[in-house]
């Protein structure tokens, strides 16, 4: 919204304004012509936790931090709920459980990111020198 409403004011940053804008949404792996891009809903970021199981009825869910409503007590999702519960039982979560994926998910990230190659941006060679 602001890359067109605000950057687009302009006529000499109209086509500035729409590239950033197609770079912010491939970004957030959101399509240009999509429906939160065209009735102006806010897209955020994806947090998924695959394969939670809950103690009682053995239902695995997949939680979707950023975007599940089950995790908040308000349709605008402003305050999150103090016990996330099954979505089948309604029984607790176990926190501690979710939080230590959660750590898990962020340890495999910041690896896999140290392990990447460098590559020079003019030559696109591989670089073999140790930082």
């Amino acid at each position: 919204m602001v890359c067109n409403h605000v950057f687009g004011l302009d006529a000499h940053n109209k086509q500035p304004a729409h590239a950033l804008l197609r770079n912010m949404l491939q970004l957030l792996k959101v399509k240009e012509f999509s429906d939160e891009v065209i009735h102006g809903k806010e897209p955020s970021l994806t947090l998924v936790v695959p394969d939670v199981i809950c103690s009682n009825c053995q239902s695995i869910i997949d939680l979707d931090i950023c975007r599940s409503t089950d995790l908040y007590d308000d349709p605008n999702m402003e305050t999150p709920r103090a016990v996330w519960t099954c979505r089948y039982c309604d029984t607790p979560l176990a926190k501690q459980e979710i939080e230590k994926r959660l750590i898990d998910i962020l340890n495999r990230r910041v690896l896999a990111y140290q392990m990447q190659d460098l590559k020079c941006g003019t030559c696109k060679m591989v670089s073999n020198q140790l930082v």
